[in-house]
């Protein structure tokens, strides 16, 4: 596939229908994984539910290695036409804040109310109700390096993504860029080099830093790159030979769900099957619920679980009604949280972005657009 024929795109080829179908894999398959490990009714559901599906649902928080991979191949693509400039970048910073925080902010704020509320329901575990200053904290995603309480347990991803896009803005910053040209070389050096040192030092415990996880980002963006400029292609080879190597012998099962995500985007990048590629209706919806979902699942589910476990002991067909409930009523919060806020943030992001961002060529455009596309945050370039 030619740069030139990948630059060209029909009126209905504006998005990467295959970026947001993974998306709504991702958020799929950590919302499956945590209805079926965090209540009493793990056991039951292991007796009544065929084998592919418990194993969907224990695997499922290989989500997160989608959703890193994600934004590393989305966000390149996002800064491809923003001039490396304080007003620029800044902008770009803004409008990205301003799309992730509100729907996050929202679930912070429901977590603390029910923490309150369950101290007046003597069946339920009581939670730790957190303090002013942990709360503060939480707000502006500090939680995973100053080592207070996560009020809402999965932001600790979103405190990472923060880290990406900084560190991220930092390289292009540092590797320079010329209008003409676009990534600097040096810039996709010192990603890469990076990168690498990413998976010699990870741990296999969560870390407070990026570094443990930047890995998966790293591959995303080399993806990118190569699927819009051919010249990056043996670096991506090379990149992920090493990247292999490494999950086999390190920790197989997260790293090869990472690897398999750069290497499915490549694929379909180079083929021009983009815009195409599970382009399924039910996936597409997920997709573009995933962020609200992710956010909000484990807040109304553990209701529904703890509730059914109550109601029903560990009857294998209750766990199983209780199981389909929970994913339901976890679609429809997110849903609500989707309409009357996360959209609302889009579309005020939107609306600031500045007339700094000048038109891409072909060379530095490169693929077709993914405008509307987001991953765990509502981050693509174009909305942003």
């Amino acid at each position: 596939m030619t740069e030139s024929k990948m630059a060209t795109k029909q009126p209905n080829q504006q998005r990467y229908v295959l970026v947001d179908a993974l998306r709504g894999v991702a958020a799929f398959a950590v919302l499956c994984h945590h209805l079926f490990h965090n209540s009493s009714l793990e056991r039951p559901l292991w007796d009544i539910m065929p084998r592919v599906i418990c194993n969907f649902c224990h695997y499922g928080s290989f989500g997160v290695q989608i959703f890193f991979v994600l934004s590393g191949f989305v966000i390149p693509h996002s800064l491809r036409n923003v001039k490396i400039a304080p007003s620029s970048l800044g902008n770009f910073l803004v409008r990205r804040q301003l799309r992730l925080d509100p729907p996050y902010w929202t679930v912070l704020i429901l977590t603390i109310i029910s923490c309150h509320v369950e101290q007046a329901m003597p069946w339920i575990n009581k939670q730790t109700i957190p303090g002013a200053w942990d709360t503060v904290r939480n707000f502006f995603y500090l939680q995973n390096i100053v080592g207070v309480q996560q009020i809402v347990p999965v932001a600790w991803t979103l405190c990472l993504e923060v880290q990406f896009y900084l560190v991220f803005i930092f390289l292009l910053i540092a590797g320079g860029r010329r209008a003409e040209r676009y990534p600097g070389n040096l810039t996709v050096g010192l990603l890469t080099v990076l990168g690498v040192a990413s998976m010699c030092i990870r741990l296999h415990t969560i870390d407070a830093w990026f570094i443990q996880w930047w890995y998966y980002f790293a591959g995303g963006a080399i993806c990118y790159w190569a699927v819009t400029q051919p010249k990056y292609r043996p670096l991506f080879y090379g990149y992920m030979a090493l990247f292999l190597v490494d999950a086999i012998i390190q920790d197989p099962p997260p790293m090869l769900t990472g690897w398999c995500t750069v290497l499915l985007l490549f694929v379909a990048g180079t083929a021009g099957k983009l815009t195409t590629w599970l382009n399924f209706r039910p996936l597409q919806y997920l997709g573009r619920i995933s962020y609200s979902l992710y956010l909000v699942h484990l807040l109304v589910a553990g209701y529904v679980l703890r509730l059914g476990y109550r109601l029903t002991g560990k009857s294998p067909g209750f766990a199983l009604c209780w199981f389909i409930l929970g994913i339901g009523i976890s679609i429809l919060a997110a849903q609500a949280l989707y309409w009357a806020v996360e959209s609302r943030s889009i579309r005020f992001a939107s609306s600031l972005k500045l007339d700094s961002y000048r038109r891409a060529t072909p060379a530095a455009a490169g693929a077709p657009g993914i405008e509307g596309n987001t991953l765990l945050s509502p981050n693509t370039a174009e909305n942003a």
